[in-house]
């Protein structure tokens, strides 16, 4: 069953915010710093604002190289690579903001909210068209 702090039987509460949340970024270790969260007062709704946090940057690159070659007069031959994430960036997804029932933080302060996933590596595909 969710909690609900607030008795409002909306079940969205949300912290207190106590200290600084944030820690140096380390892709494999806590987003969030645990210690800087504390349950509210029964009654109330925490003073954590919606929208608090943002995640880490976006950096996504692609590119298209195309070559047209006329062979005959109604025959074209298209060449074109394609570039997804050319630079082969990480772009890591934003990691996980439940505190859970009562706002407990089970998780140990090393793995609380690490992020989750890097997005994709770099793809390329080759293509080759003949119009006519």
């Amino acid at each position: 069953m969710p909690f609900d702090n607030s008795g409002t039987g909306e079940f969205r509460d949300r912290p207190n915010l106590v200290g600084n949340a944030r820690v140096a970024f380390n892709p494999t270790g806590p987003y969030l710093n645990p210690a800087a969260f504390a349950q509210p007062l029964p009654g109330t709704y925490g003073n954590l604002g919606r929208n608090t946090f943002s995640g880490p940057g976006l950096n996504d690159f692609d590119v298209s190289f195309v070559k047209s070659q006329q062979i005959s007069r109604d025959w074209w031959l298209r060449l074109r690579a394609e570039f997804f994430n050319m630079w082969n960036h990480p772009n890591f997804a934003n990691p996980s903001t439940t505190f859970g029932s009562g706002f407990r933080l089970t998780s140990t302060p090393d793995s609380f909210n690490p992020y989750f996933g890097n997005g994709s590596p770099r793809n390329v595909q080759l293509v080759a068209e003949l119009e006519f």
